[in-house]
C-alpha cells in the first residue's frame, strides 16, 4: 500500500506576532487563545514533517474521525470501564471544567482554514485535540508547573517552534516566582525527558485507547507513571508578584 505525499506546504512565519501574543500571554496566562496565535505566527515545516510521520503511521493511513467529537460524548466516556483513560479523562474533564469543544473555541478554528489540504487539517486539529489527553497520560496537572512540564513534553515529541518559544518564556517568567523553583525546573525538563522516550503521541489510536485501563495505557505508550510535584497556579505567581514588587 503506497502512503499519500504531505502536502508541500510553506507557511511564512510571523516573529513579531508571536512576540506581541507572548507578551500578551505574560499578563493573562490563562488565555488559551493566544498559544494556539503564537503556535501559528511560527509555524513553519515541523507541521507537514510531523503530518508525513503521522501519515506513514497506521493510524494516518486509516484517516480516522474527529477526536473531538469522541472526547465532547460525556455519555459514552460515562460507560467506559472504571480506571479507564477514558473514565479518567472525563474526571480531569470535569474537575478542571473542560470541554472538548471549548479548546476547539480557543483554538479559533478559522485559523486552520489557511491549510488548504483537508488531511493536513484534520491533522492539526486532531493534534489540538490531544492535548487534554496527553495531561492525562503524563499526570501533569493544568496549573504552571504542569502546564510548562507538558509543553517541554511536546517540543520533544513535535518539536514546534511555537510550543518552544512558549517553554522558554514560561520558564524565564514564572521560576523566578516559584518556590523550590529548583524542583520545578527538575519536573519540567523531566517532561522533556519523558517526551523523547515515549511512543509518538500524535499517532496513538486514542479512540481505542480510551477504553484501556490508564495504567495499561500509560506502559503502551512508554510514559510511566505519573510525577509528584508541588502544583502553583496563576493566582499564586500573581500574589507572589504583587509581594514581591511592593
Amino acid at each position: 500500500m503506497t502512503t499519500p505525499d504531505a502536502p508541500a506546504l510553506v507557511l511564512r512565519r510571523e516573529p513579531l506576532e508571536a512576540f506581541k501574543a507572548l507578551l500578551r500571554l505574560a499578563r493573562d496566562p490563562d488565555d488559551t487563545s493566544l498559544v494556539f496565535d503564537i503556535v501559528r505566527a511560527l509555524e513553519g515545516p515541523e507541521l507537514t514533517r510531523n503530518y508525513a510521520r503521522f501519515l506513514a503511521s497506521p493510524l494516518g493511513r486509516a484517516r480516522p474521525p474527529s477526536l473531538a467529537a469522541t472526547l465532547a460524548d460525556r455519555g459514552a466516556l460515562r460507560a467506559m470501564p472504571e480506571g479507564s483513560l477514558g473514565r479518567a479523562y472525563l474526571a480531569f474533564a470535569e474537575r478542571n471544567g473542560i470541554q472538548a469543544e471549548g479548546l476547539v473555541a480557543a483554538s479559533q478554528p478559522e485559523g486552520y482554514a489557511r491549510l488548504e489540504d483537508p488531511g493536513l487539517r484534520a491533522f492539526a486539529e486532531r493534534l489540538r485535540d490531544q492535548h487534554d489527553l496527553w495531561h492525562v497520560v503524563t499526570g501533569y496537572g493544568p496549573d504552571v508547573v504542569g502546564e510548562l512540564s507538558l509543553l517541554a513534553f511536546t517540543f520533544a515529541q513535535t518539536r514546534t517552534t511555537g510550543i518552544g518559544a512558549i517553554l522558554g518564556a514560561g520558564l524565564f517568567l514564572t521560576l523566578p516566582f516559584v518556590r523550590r523553583g529548583g524542583a520545578a525546573r527538575a519536573t519540567i525538563l523531566e517532561g522533556g525527558r519523558r517526551g523523547r522516550e515515549a511512543v509518538w503521541l500524535p499517532a496513538a489510536p486514542w479512540e481505542e485507547l480510551l477504553e484501556k485501563p490508564l495504567d495499561a495505557v500509560r506502559l503502551r505508550l512508554r510514559i510511566g507513571p505519573p510525577p509528584r510535584y508541588r502544583a502553583v497556579f496563576t493566582e499564586d505567581l500573581r500574589f507572589t508578584r504583587a509581594h514581591a514588587t511592593a
